[in-house]
């Protein structure tokens, strides 16, 4: 057998082998892995036995492996200094000059007697896809500091736990709170608003996806009026946004897949697309509810009147 380090990981409990190539070790003192198992160029590995200085018929019997008593005898001699019998005595209790000596059959089986083996070792690469948070075993915990904030919107402070967690190289430390909290970057006030709606900004050329797209303004009603707020790394009131400001706004989406906006106030319906109004459509009452399902649009009068319209793209003439 040859062992061979693959990898480090975190101390294991259980491990599971999901399908062919991903790999999850679970672990009661640091964070469960799941891990992509790719293997890697084979490598050969060589190891130089000890040459035999004989070998054995495994097939043949104790009987017939005695040797035949040869014709010419080399005289002995009568006796030896008992020096040289005492260390030819310990020499032979340690080391087997011959492998006849060797009375386990299978062990020769096994290993031969082969001067030089080479053997091809398997190597693998370790990648992690994802982890299960383990905040256990905790060796000692504090309370933090509550969050400071602009406000104070709610009775309860925003407490924190600082905890020694984990054991060994898989310690850390942990911040536990009760839910997730929010940075507060700016703040303002804006009173009288009523209800609020964003919609996404249009894609790149070419590209419809929903994926790409981000919210590009937020349009605020009021009792007599809307504002429009675009979007960024700061929130600026905007005006020349296609957007009605001169009367309350009932409802503001995106129809097309993103790709258009559309604003229903009081008394208009609104399609805008990159900032710039597309078509307008006059109302001969008053809106007071409106909801969409890309293509198609409702609105509701306040007489209990109801239209529905649906968006139709024409592509230009030459």
């Amino acid at each position: 057998f040859h062992l061979d380090r693959a990898a480090a990981s975190v101390l294991t409990t259980s491990m599971c082998v999901i399908e062919e190539d991903f790999l999850f070790l679970g672990s009661r003192l640091g964070n469960s892995l799941l891990l992509r198992v790719t293997e890697r160029e084979n490598r050969m590995l060589f190891s130089v036995d000890r040459p035999l200085e004989a070998t054995v018929d495994l097939t043949v019997s104790d009987s017939d492996r005695q040797e035949p008593p040869s014709k010419e005898k080399n005289p002995q001699p009568e006796s030896e200094p008992s020096s040289k019998k005492r260390r030819l005595d310990s020499i032979s209790d340690c080391i087997a000059s011959n492998v006849i000596e060797i009375s386990d059959k299978d062990e020769l089986e096994v290993y031969g007697s082969d001067i030089r083996t080479s053997t091809q070792l398997t190597s693998y690469v370790f990648e992690v896809c994802d982890s299960l948070l383990n905040i256990c075993p905790i060796g000692d915990i504090s309370m933090g500091e509550p969050q400071l904030s602009g406000e104070d919107t709610s009775s309860e402070p925003g407490i924190e736990l600082v905890a020694c967690a984990g054991r060994g190289k898989n310690g850390a430390l942990c911040v536990l709170q009760r839910a997730l909290r929010d940075q507060l970057i700016t703040a303002f006030s804006l009173p009288g608003c009523v209800d609020m709606w964003s919609v996404f900004g249009a894609s790149g050329a070419g590209d419809t996806r929903d994926a790409d797209c981000q919210h590009a303004y937020l349009i605020l009603t009021q009792e007599d009026s809307s504002m429009v707020l675009q979007t960024g790394q700061e929130i600026n009131e905007v005006d020349n946004s296609g957007f009605m400001t001169g009367a309350p706004t009932v409802f503001a989406g995106n129809l097309g897949n993103n790709k258009f906006m559309v604003q229903v106030t009081t008394t208009t319906i609104r399609l805008i697309k990159n900032g710039v109004q597309i078509q307008s459509i006059q109302l001969e009452w008053t809106a007071v509810y409106a909801a969409t399902a890309d293509p198609y649009i409702c609105v509701v009068s306040s007489c209990g009147r109801a239209l529905v319209l649906a968006l139709r793209e024409f592509r230009a003439k030459d």
